[in-house]
């Protein structure tokens, strides 16, 4: 193996690995979002079945 070969390949593996990172932390924040969204309406239901009765 020839050093530049070498420094290319650890260059693609350090930014597949960063992408992969950042692409895991964007599906965790979205799943945290969808997961308020749905405690809201959840509450809100409640709230609203409680006002009801």
């Amino acid at each position: 193996m020839n050093p530049t070969f070498q420094l290319l390949m650890s260059v693609i593996g350090k930014l597949i690995v960063s992408i992969l990172r950042f692409v895991l932390a964007v599906i965790y924040s979205g799943f945290k979002f969808v997961n308020t969204i749905c405690e809201f309406f959840i509450s809100l239901i409640d709230e609203i079945l409680n006002r009801l009765q």
